[in-house]
């Protein structure tokens, strides 16, 4: 007992030390840089990112789309702290030859300013039939925002899609690629317009930055739906995952008060369906809505990326990063 009781003073002693030679502050980032060495931590400069290969089996997909590659990169969430993490993933997309690469929206944080080196960064983009986007939550936020960005990524040979459809295959025109208008600009999201050009014989390709709109999207041939804006919910821990489900659910269900006490508590409402936090996921179409293109039996299948980005005091835990690799197979 006298040696266990001995060996917790001594502990307590070093401990004490160690602060007494050394500021919070420098402690906090010894810890800090253990933790984003031992890759737990991402900061907003940590110029690390991750591969994510996946592969959606696609009922009726024309042999001639067998194995295309398309890469998805969102939510880069430009600033003056993370220029060296986009130069990353340009270089990692390029690495993957793809056949597309798209954009899933949130180009900036606010100000639009951080577009303009963003856009030269993207312009190093290389991708077989083009590069093409949508936009985000971030980039209609701030009044003149908007057409800022839309402007910076049309000046670099980036096509931004808002409720229409284009056949970026010159050969293979049965792929079609449609992006949405931002979920939370009122009035810019006009699923029958975005898929007025979609036939029943081709396979859709979605560009919808928020993943809320899945739902809506049940109603319609949107075969692979591509997704951002939630980070991954920043935090994703062993065995449990992304926080951002387990954060809705107490924000739901518990008293007000007490949410309020909950650490990041209040981006609980990033998102409606917290199921679609992250990941890779199926939905089951229903009966299509009033002059939708007819849906038919077939599932919609659904890709959340983590994202590049993140704000500029933000972090990720265990969620590093991503670069999607989506590839086309037939089912």
């Amino acid at each position: 007992m006298l040696r266990v009781l001995g060996g917790g003073c001594a502990a307590l002693l070093v401990v004490a030390i160690a602060f007494a030679c050394y500021s919070w502050r420098e402690v906090l980032n010894v810890c800090t840089s253990v933790l984003e060495s031992a890759g737990i931590l991402a900061l907003p400069g940590t110029a690390r990112v991750q591969v994510r290969e996946v592969e959606l089996h696609i009922d009726g997909l024309p042999h001639s789309l067998n194995n295309t590659r398309i890469v998805q990169l969102s939510d880069l969430h430009r600033h003056d702290r993370n220029g060296s993490l986009m130069e990353l993933a340009v270089e990692a997309s390029n690495a993957l030859q793809p056949d597309l690469i798209v954009l899933t929206g949130d180009y900036i944080q606010y100000d639009p300013q951080p577009i303009i080196p963003l856009s030269a960064e993207l312009s190093k983009l290389r991708a077989t039939h083009g590069v093409y986007a949508s936009l985000g939550n971030h980039d209609v936020a701030k009044r003149g925002a908007k057409s800022a960005v839309k402007d910076a990524l049309a000046g670099v040979g980036i096509r931004v899609l808002e409720n229409e459809s284009v056949r970026p295959f010159a050969q293979q025109q049965e792929l079609v690629l449609v992006g949405m208008g931002e979920w939370w600009e009122r009035g810019a999201f006009q699923p029958e317009r975005a898929f007025a050009g979609v036939g029943a014989g081709d396979t859709a390709v979605v560009l919808s930055h928020n993943p809320d709109t899945v739902i809506p999207l049940a109603g319609y041939p949107a075969d692979v739906i591509l997704c951002g804006h939630t980070h991954g919910g920043s935090v994703r821990l062993p065995f449990l995952g992304s926080l951002l489900p387990y954060l809705k659910w107490m924000a739901d269900n518990l008293p007000e008060w007490i949410v309020k006490r909950i650490p990041y508590s209040r981006y609980s409402n990033v998102i409606q369906h917290a199921q679609f936090s992250e990941g890779t996921h199926s939905v089951q179409r229903r009966t299509p809505t009033q002059n939708a293109t007819p849906a038919g039996p077939r599932q919609n299948h659904v890709h959340i990326s983590r994202g590049v980005g993140s704000h500029p005091h933000g972090f990720r835990i265990f969620c590093d990063p991503e670069v999607s690799l989506i590839t086309l197979r037939a089912s």
